[in-house]
């Protein structure tokens, strides 16, 4: 990857890849640490396609890494609701907030790997075909764990503000 191609991929992507290190570290130090990996091996040896699919996949690997490396649990609680913007009015905000507190928290239940698909869909807005490249799922059963995921949150959804 050449020095200009570099620093634009790094001004893009560094903050939304930085969220996903720390989304899945818990650790702030340990994020940063994943994210220089990362680049570093961007710029050595990216060789073209999709390079934000590509360094989500990195970035990935670095955290399981890490995680092999230090022996403790990956940990995906992260406060989805401080990294989401909000909306202006203080009513809007409040019952806006209410809203993303319940999906974090229902998400957060989830299975590893379907908390991770939908983190990676709803969080950092990769598209289905990216998710599969990072995941190592495929396409069609990324879309298939979505429908399912979003299926049975509107059932919880029904059961916890309608009884």
């Amino acid at each position: 990857m050449r020095n200009d191609d570099f620093e634009v991929v790094y001004n893009m992507y560094y903050q939304q890849l930085f969220l996903y290190a720390r989304s899945l570290t818990s650790n702030k130090e340990d994020a940063k640490d994943v994210l220089a990996n990362a680049f570093v091996k961007a710029y050595l040896s990216f060789s073209g396609g999709n390079v934000r699919a590509w360094l989500y996949k990195v970035v990935r690997n670095e955290c399981y890494n890490l995680y092999r490396e230090k022996k403790h649990e990956i940990n995906l609680d992260v406060s989805l609701i401080e990294l989401m913007g909000s909306e202006d009015s203080i009513l809007g905000k409040i019952i806006t907030d209410e809203k993303k507190a319940w999906l974090y928290k229902k998400i957060l239940e989830l299975k590893p790997r379907d908390r991770e698909i939908m983190l990676l869909s709803l969080k950092n807005e990769l598209t289905d075909k990216e998710i599969s490249i990072i995941t190592n799922v495929s396409l069609e059963n990324v879309r298939v764990i979505k429908h399912r995921v979003k299926m049975h949150l509107m059932e919880n959804a029904k059961e916890d503000y309608h009884e």
